[in-house]
Formats: C-alpha cells, sequence, structure tokens
C-alpha cells in the first residue's frame, strides 16, 4: 500500500456526499419553492425532474411491449453556474455532486452541511437513515506491455494460474464492513493502445445506514469518519509508484 500524503493533482472525475431519508410523497415543487429563491444567485440553473420506471415485456410470437410508468416528482435539481456542482433536493433525501476540478473534502463537507441545513429548515425530516461519500477516481496508469496490474494496484483481479495469463482488462467489486460503516470498492481497466496511459477507474463507495440524529455535529462527526476510511482505502489500493503520479 502507498503512504497517504497530499495530492497535488487527485484524480478525482466525481465527489459526492449523499444523505437519505424515509420517503416522504408530500415533497413536491411546491414545498422545495423556497429553495429557488435562497439558492439564486449560487445555482442558477433548477431543473425540476419526475420519476418513471420502465417495463418491457414479451409475448407470445416474440413481441416486446415497452411501457413507462410516470411516477410523479422526484427532487429539484441545482446547478451551479460552472455546471461543476449540482445539489438535488429529492423526496428521498439530498445529494451534492461535486465534478472536477475538486475543492478539497473540507470545502465539500462545508457546502453540503449549509444545503442540508437549508433542505432540513423547509422540510423537516424526521431522521437520517443513510450517510454516504463516494469518490469515483480516474488514474491514468502507465503500464508497460507484460507488466504486473500489481505495478500500480495493490488488489487487482486474479487470473487463475491454469488460464491465459496476457489480460488486458478486468472489473472487481467488493463489498467490506469496518464496524457499522460499510465500503464498495470497484475497480475496473481498460484497454488502451500501445504506449498510451490505461484507464483505469477506482469508485470507492463508503456509507453508515441506520436512523442518525440531526444535529450538525452529529452528522459531521459521520461524514469525517466515512471520508477517513475511504482515504484509508484510497491509499491501500495504490502502490507508491501509482500515488507519485497525482503528488
Amino acid at each position: 500500500m502507498a503512504a497517504p500524503r497530499p495530492l497535488r493533482r487527485p484524480p478525482i472525475t466525481e465527489a459526492l456526499i449523499d444523505l437519505r431519508i424515509a420517503t416522504d410523497t408530500t415533497i413536491d415543487a411546491g414545498r422545495l419553492q423556497p429553495l429557488r429563491e435562497r439558492l439564486a444567485n449560487e445555482y442558477a440553473k433548477v431543473e425540476e425532474r419526475r420519476e418513471l420506471r420502465a417495463e418491457v415485456r414479451v409475448q407470445a410470437g416474440g413481441a416486446a411491449l415497452p411501457t413507462v410508468q410516470d411516477l410523479g416528482f422526484n427532487g429539484l435539481f441545482f446547478t451551479s453556474a460552472d455546471a461543476r456542482r449540482i445539489a438535488q433536493f429529492r423526496r428521498d433525501g439530498f445529494t451534492l455532486n461535486q465534478l472536477t476540478p475538486y475543492p478539497g473534502a473540507e470545502a465539500l463537507i462545508a457546502e453540503a452541511l449549509r444545503l442540508w441545513g437549508l433542505y432540513q429548515e423547509t422540510v423537516h425530516p424526521p431522521a437520517i437513515t443513510r450517510v454516504a461519500f463516494r469518490y469515483i477516481n480516474s488514474l491514468q496508469l502507465p503500464y508497460n506491455h507484460g507488466d504486473d496490474f500489481r505495478r500500480f494496484l495493490t488488489a487487482p483481479a486474479d487470473v487463475p494460474p491454469e488460464a491465459p495469463q496476457s489480460a488486458s482488462t478486468f472489473f472487481s467489486r467488493i463489498v467490506a464492513h469496518d464496524d457499522d460503516d460499510t465500503v464498495i470498492i470497484t475497480q475496473q481497466m481498460d484497454t488502451s493502445e500501445p504506449g498510451e496511459p490505461t484507464p483505469t477507474t477506482l469508485d470507492l463507495d463508503v456509507f453508515h445506514e441506520g436512523d442518525i440524529a440531526l444535529p450538525r455535529g452529529d452528522l459531521e462527526r459521520v461524514l469525517r469518519r466515512l471520508r477517513l476510511l475511504k482515504n484509508r482505502v484510497f491509499f491501500a489500493s495504490l502502490t507508491d509508484e501509482a500515488v507519485d503520479l497525482f503528488v
């Protein structure tokens, strides 16, 4: 594993904080209207989204009959002027998506807590049922032909000894638990042209499930604990040579 260290060029393509509540079907565009007014100067674009359910039924003779059911209002999605930040206020909770460039965890947590406070004042949810931190990292790794995947990744997918050993792509997903917290580690390596970096995704989804008291201090403590777990898994997944690419 790599030694943890600050990264000047973190390979994050998207980071998000997701706070779930029990779905409240009384939340609609009207109840969320105050958010439009309070966020107008920061999040210029607002989109109302609906929830759809699609089904395909196959009848005798192979005829496919697609149907789409409109399940009603899903939420309001606010996008910042630079299109790099999206705040989702939904019937089942709140999500803050941050695209590149990544401003740092402190800024992300602070903005999520601020926006969650506005959502909380508006709809008065009884409790948070799930808190999640997710980071999608895009690693352009300079593998040479014939390199072992472990040159940059500490736990890539293994090829059975009896199988052909010249692998070009892989996908792996592991769900692990750390006391009351969970982390889903997804790794995907795609093919690359000779002499080009190898596109590799390291997707880390860390979360805590169970009713969480609403006071800001309790939520902030959970977010910071999840962030530490995410950092631990990130550096444990990469070799020092890999991390050096982003220092």
